[in-house]
């Protein structure tokens, strides 16, 4: 491959093609970039990383604690009579496919910036039907 040289620097470099319709070059430039990337810059970001897995954890703790409340009352209401054994497992069907749900709506949380804790964006705000912001502060 040729060599050019960089007109301001001087510097010379091997040119890197890239498709932006097929990503072709993509995997090269990402490892020529990265060996310029300070170490401390990709520890922090290892550790911000494990954070974002901290506070997913948080979350969905917290989150599944407030569901499966709503559901063992929505169930009280429905029916008193449900013997123990079906209540048990009614709770635990509806945790395991909340947690699926969940999980699926949250993939790889250690990519999910929305989990940074210095984001101003609470993953825990929403949107209602008609599109209007709902903060989990008024809930």
């Amino acid at each position: 491959m040729t060599t050019a040289k960089d007109p301001v620097t001087g510097l010379s470099y091997e040119p890197i093609f890239i498709s932006s319709e097929h990503g072709d070059g993509l995997p090269d430039l990402f490892q020529q970039l990265r060996g310029h990337i300070p170490m401390q810059k990709e520890e922090e970001y290892e550790e911000r990383k494990q954070k974002r897995v901290e506070r997913y954890i948080t979350y969905k703790e917290m989150l599944l604690d407030e569901i499966v409340q709503l559901k063992k009352d929505e169930l009280d209401k429905e029916d008193a009579e449900m013997d123990t054994q079906d209540y048990t497992k009614e709770i635990e069907e509806f945790v395991k496919s909340w947690e699926k749900e969940f999980d699926f709506v949250n993939k790889d949380p250690h990519e999910n910036s929305d989990f940074d804790s210095d984001n101003e964006i609470n993953p825990l705000d929403t949107l209602d039907s008609l599109g209007r912001y709902m903060s989990s502060a008024k809930r």
